[in-house]
Parts: C-alpha cells; sequence; structure tokens
C-alpha cells in the first residue's frame, strides 16, 4: 500500500454515514502524557527459549477488534544474514507527547523476549498499538525501531552489526560525577545514552569515527578529537568535562526578507554530515540552540518546503554566544495569495510541534508538500478550493478542505486522529454467498485484497470519508462511508451490485 501524507480531519468526521453501510457508534479513549523516564540496557544471559513453529496465516487471523496480536521476526548479523542467538529483544509502549516525542507508556509493561538458535523470535498476546523496538546483544550496535506499530503483518528481519565497545565518565564543572547526563555519538547516525549515578557511560558503536559530546542543564562538552572505534580495540577511559554551554541564535529568511516560520536549524560537527542539534523557527523566523559543547561546526536552515541556505562555518567557546542569519533558497513570499495560518491538534487536545503538510489546489490538481518543524505553519495559496493533508511522526493524520475567498489570510485548527482499520466481506446479492478474488480500493490510501471467503481489511485508514471502489476482474462498484475515531469498523456483507450499463 502506497503511503502518503494522508488522512482525514474531524471536520469531515460526522456522525452519520452515506449509504447504507452502518459503522456503529465512537468510542474516544484520550491517551494520558506520563513523565520521561530514563531508558537502560540489560545484558542478555537467560536460557533461549523454543519458538513454537508459526501457524497459517489463516488461523493466524483475529476478528476485527481483538485484543491480542503476534510479532515474529529473526536476528541476524548485518551483510552475511547469519543467525543471530541470544539476542534481547523489547517492545516499550509508545505515549506521543504533543512535541511529537515519544515517552513509556507506564500504563502498558514492556514486553521481552530472546532469539533462539536460528535467529527466530516470537512475541504473542501484544496488545494492538505503537511500540519503540530495541533488540540488544552484547558485542552489537543495538537496533532500534523508534516506532512500530502493531499489528504488523509481516516478519521482522533485525540486522545488527559488531561494534566496539567505547567507555567513559562525564564530570560536571566541579569536577565532580555529572549523572543523568545526555552523552551522544555522531557518525552516520546519532546515538544517545544517559551516564549512571557515578557518572559514568558506555556505548557499542559502529566502526569509523564518531564525534563524542555531552550535555546536562545548561552545560556542555566535547572530546577534543573524534575517536576511532574498532571492534578488536576497545576504547576505555573516556574524559569529557562539562561546562558553560554556548548559545547560539539567529533568523532565518526569504530572499524578499520575510520570516521563514517553521523551518530546520540545523547544527553539524565538523567533518561529518548528522546533525548533533536542531532547532525549529518561530513566527519571526527566529531561532535559539543551547547548551552547545565547544568546537567546530557547519550550520544550514532548511525551509518547509525543502529550499536550503548555504553552510556557514562557526567556532564556538565555551559560554559563547553567536547570531547567524540565513536567506534561504527559492522564491521569496507571494503576499498577493491568500495566506493560510494555522495549528495542528492531536487527538489529546495539544498543539503539535513537527508535522507533514501537503496543500493541493483542487482546480488545478497542484500539490505542494511542507515539512514544518514548529508547531505552526504558514502557507501562501491561490484563491479557490484546497485540499489539506496533515501526517505526524506517530501515524496520526488528517484531512481538510478549505475554500479561500476575499482577505488576506485564514486561521484554521486542525485535528489530527489515529489511524482506524476497515473490514467487511463482498457477497453476492441474489445467493448471499461470498465472492472471491477482486480487490477494494480506496483513492490515496491503497488496495486490499477481496481473500477466498469474501473479506477484505484496511489495518490504518484515517476517519473521514472514504469512498470504496470494489473491483472484479472489469466490473466495479462504489459506496461511501464514514470512519469514526477510535474505533475498528466491520462492515459486514457488501453485495456486489455494479451499475447496470447505460443503453446505446
Amino acid at each position: 500500500m502506497r503511503q502518503r501524507l494522508a488522512g482525514v480531519s474531524a471536520v469531515l468526521v460526522s456522525l452519520s454515514i452515506v449509504g447504507f453501510w452502518s459503522l456503529g457508534e465512537p468510542s474516544p479513549a484520550p491517551e494520558s502524557a506520563p513523565a520521561e523516564a530514563a531508558r537502560t540496557v540489560a545484558a542478555v544471559n537467560a536460557p533461549i527459549p523454543p519458538v513454537s513453529p508459526r501457524p497459517p496465516a489463516h488461523e493466524r487471523a483475529h476478528a476485527e477488534g481483538a485484543l491480542e496480536e503476534e510479532l515474529v521476526g529473526t536476528t541476524v548479523v548485518r551483510g552475511t544474514g547469519e543467525p543471530l542467538a541470544r539476542v534481547e529483544i523489547r517492545l516499550i509502549p509508545q505515549v506521543f507527547l504533543a512535541t511529537g516525542q515519544a515517552t513509556g507508556d507506564p500504563l502498558q509493561e514492556s514486553l521481552s523476549t530472546t532469539s533462539n538458535m536460528a535467529g527466530e523470535f516470537l512475541f504473542t498476546s501484544v496488545p494492538p498499538g505503537k511500540y519503540r523496538l530495541e533488540a540488544h546483544l552484547p558485542g552489537h550496535v543495538p537496533q532500534i525501531l523508534p516506532l512500530l506499530r502493531v499489528p504488523f503483518e509481516d516478519s521482522l528481519t533485525l540486522d545488527l552489526i559488531r561494534g566496539g565497545e567505547v567507555e567513559g565518565v562525564v564530570l560536571s564543572g566541579d569536577g565532580q560525577p555529572a549523572p543523568n547526563a545526555e552523552v551522544s555519538a555522531i557518525s552516520r547516525t546519532r546515538t544517545t545514552t544517559l551516564t549512571d549515578a557515578q557518572g559514568r557511560f558506555t556505548f557499542t558503536l559502529p566502526p569509523g569515527s564518531h564525534a563524542v559530546s555531552a550535555v546536562r542543564a545548561q552545560e556542555a562538552g566535547a572530546l577534543s578529537a573524534p575517536v576511532q572505534v574498532s571492534q578488536e580495540k576497545p576504547l576505555h577511559r573516556l574524559r569529557i568535562s562539562l561546562g558553560a554551554g554556548a548559545v547560539l541564535s539567529g533568523q532565518v529568511t526569504r530572499p524578499d526578507g520575510s520570516p521563514v516560520l517553521g523551518a530546520r536549524v540545523h547544527v553539524l560537527p565538523e567533518g561529518f554530515r548528522t546533525p548533533s542539534a536542531l532547532a525549529g523557527t518561530d513566527a519571526q523566523g527566529a531561532f535559539l540552540i543551547a547548551p552547545l559543547a565547544p568546537g567546530a561546526y557547519r550550520v544550514q536552515a532548511l525551509t518547509p518546503e525543502g529550499h536550503r541556505s548555504p553552510f556557514q562555518q562557526i567556532q564556538v567557546a565555551e559560554g559563547g554566544r553567536m547570531s547567524l542569519l540565513f536567506e534561504a533558497e527559492g522564491p521569496a513570499s507571494r503576499h498577493e495569495k491568500h495566506r493560510l495560518l494555522g495549528q495542528i491538534i492531536d487527538s489529546r487536545g495539544h498543539a503539535v510541534q513537527g508535522f507533514y503538510l501537503e496543500v493541493t489546489a483542487l482546480e488545478t490538481g497542484d500539490s505542494r508538500t511542507f515539512d514544518f518543524m514548529g508547531d505552526w505553519f504558514e502557507v501562501d495559496v491561490p484563491l479557490g478550493r484546497h485540499r489539506l493533508y496533515v501526517a505526524l511522526s506517530d501515524g496520526e493524520r488528517a484531512e481538510q478542505l478549505v475554500q479561500t475567498g476575499p482577505g488576506a489570510s485564514t486561521r484554521l485548527e486542525i485535528l489530527v486522529h489515529p489511524g482506524v482499520s476497515l473490514s467487511g466481506r463482498v457477497i453476492d446479492p441474489f445467493t448471499r454467498k461470498p465472492l472471491p478474488d477482486g480487490a477494494v480500493l480506496i483513492p490515496q490510501y491503497g488496495v486490499a485484497s477481496i481473500h477466498a471467503d469474501g473479506r477484505f481489511v484496511f489495518r490504518d485508514l484515517p476517519p473521514g470519508e472514504h469512498t470504496l471502489h470494489l473491483q472484479r476482474g472489469t466490473l466495479q462498484a462504489s459506496q461511501r462511508v464514514t470512519l469514526r475515531p477510535g474505533k475498528a469498523h466491520d462492515l459486514g456483507d457488501l453485495p456486489f451490485e455494479p451499475p447496470l450499463p447505460s443503453p446505446r
């Protein structure tokens, strides 16, 4: 199924349906946002449990609304595909905060299992939802999937690479151990961990060059040079001293001098392509990044439309303050157009920071895609009808139709909701028997196959109005439905009744 930045907002979520299909009553259940908790990593010493044979797909199928799912997969060595045994795999339930940041859900306990000698693992009785998956094996770089949605229909393959051990200590400005400092290692990716009560940290990092730094509150520090990690030679007794963190501020503008709202400002350690710090711009195009560790950096701004500014090279001193001005490439704002201003509100009523927005002019079909860093968006559009699609990192989506008319701007508030499932059984209208084969198409969201028992399933649709196209051979029937947020929907038996051919 083709994924896109699409969904339907609560503006289109009605309490009735179009046609004769009844979809039940909504059952909203707002999530609570728990406090953050530090992540810990446990060594794997437990015996390896056997993995039961996986039953056929038709025996594993769950009825809509089932409370449990299963998740299966294998752990292998990256590059060779050799099975890896004794890998600890953990599923950590996730709650996404208004900032877009994920944190553990205290209402659900983490699930854990271990791969067997063939590298196979199996989770059973997994409640549907969003999870962080972590795979750990001593001497190997952890494999992390920040967002895994259950049910997951396919088998997972987790490929781990053998890495080198990096160990050290972080000290505060008075020379004492610094507990709960965040230590980052930058290479092709950014890896982070927290120091323990004695200020100690340990990584298993992929071979290569890494820039290592640490921050705690308003203090920051870094190693004076990148470290070279190898499998053969562990690095021990590294020492990072914290001092007053530097402050980087500035503004991002367009060629005409107008500010850019929701731009991303990336700070990259010299010699690396992965950011060590990131910030978004406000309505005045201003940004603030703190604390920064001393060192050489390259800084670049990226507009929501994808235009990049030239890099600026800076040298940061302990406790220093610096201000930068970025002029983003690309066309200037066209103020003769209508301006859409708004916020994205999640299912818990919080303004969202960081989202994707697609704007389509319905008269022409022209689409533009934006990646906003902040909690507001602004887009200049011509007068007319537009469809706005929104997608969040945790899968919540929305759609809203907008008619722009006289006036300089329109303020919007778009509500996003988690995806819901939709199922049904296609039957012959006369015999009432199931019709196998064929497919059900929902424009913009993909295709579901019609199985031998006539059933089809969409696992993740945004709430709102949808048009289903039932296809068998050259014949097609259509029907519109409205999905309400927070509940799985089973349409029951759907008679396949293609329209009669028009008379000649």
